[in-house]
């Protein structure tokens, strides 16, 4: 189950911050969730060269990981019977992880650091419904798994 855990919330996780990708991108917003995690760490701007080293392949571990763990806990609540494998409960879990990412993002930006260019409110909203695609994808991945 852990072996379907780590496949499922990595597929989710890449076709999650695919489209975030592609919505800054649309939008011409700063949304990369992985480069502003990397500013985050590192408390230095997105334009700072310095971000493209070791802070962004951490952010991108960390991501991923977070990830993972969003899918184990998943697998967890499966196992227990709390949820199942539906769209229903996919939508559902993606609400509330992220809400939960939403809250985690937020707390960040407060008492940590905010990189600058940054639209906190537009960012939070997008990082709060990708993970509803987070979470179908992850879903779809662990029914095709089983």
């Amino acid at each position: 189950m852990i072996g379907h855990a780590v496949l499922a919330g990595t597929a989710g996780a890449g076709v999650m911050t695919i489209y975030v990708y592609l919505l800054a991108w649309l939008a011409n917003r700063n949304w990369q969730v992985v480069h502003i995690l990397s500013a985050v760490l590192s408390r230095r701007p997105l334009t700072d060269r310095k971000l493209y080293h070791t802070p962004l392949a951490v952010a991108t571990f960390l991501h991923f990981f977070i990830g993972v763990l969003f899918a184990i806990i998943y697998c967890k609540l499966l196992a227990a019977g709390v949820t199942g494998i539906n769209l229903h409960s996919a939508i559902v879990y993606g609400v509330l992880a992220g809400l939960l990412a939403m809250l985690i993002w937020w707390l960040t930006f407060i008492v940590r650091y905010q990189p600058p260019g940054v639209p906190r409110s537009s960012y939070l909203l997008v990082i709060g419904s990708s993970h509803v695609l987070f979470s179908v994808v992850m879903v779809l991945v662990m029914e095709w798994l089983s």
